[in-house]
């Protein structure tokens, strides 16, 4: 969503094709991440938790530490990667949900556009810039 938000501020035409039916959901990772990428994307805090106390803990002993510096925090991912689509559409973006890009499409030896599903209807999207969002299952 940020790539989507930085090309589209640059005046390219930009679709992000998201492969699940809402932004965020479900989720598949932890949300551990970093302070400072955080405040770096500015990322409102209200969406990240920051962790000041780590305790480990094993059958026979325990260990708590305090950071007076936290470097790491918890996200709220499916708050974070929705606000970070809303930033995407205000910047000009186009978002769209439950489609699933099943082919490239190609302009000599540059990717003009791609083939995506949606609705079980096939649907052929020429643009500038093509973000398939489809995670780990992403056909390009």
């Amino acid at each position: 969503m940020s790539a989507a938000e930085t090309a589209a501020r640059s005046g390219a035409n930009v679709i992000v094709l998201e492969r699940e039916a809402e932004i965020g959901k479900p989720v598949h990772t932890s949300g551990g991440t970093s302070v400072k990428g955080m405040r770096a994307f500015g990322i409102p805090s209200d969406l990240y938790h920051i962790v000041e106390t780590i305790r480990l803990r094993s059958p026979n002993a325990e260990a708590t530490f305090r950071l007076p510096d936290p470097v790491l925090c918890v996200l709220d991912v499916t708050g974070v990667y929705r606000y970070l689509a809303l930033r995407a559409e205000h910047a000009g973006a186009a978002v769209v949900t439950a489609a699933d890009v099943t082919a490239p499409i190609r302009d000599a030896n540059t990717i003009a556009g791609c083939v995506y599903r949606r609705d079980r209807v096939e649907h052929e999207l020429l643009s500038s810039v093509v973000i398939d969002a489809g995670g780990y299952k992403a056909a390009f």
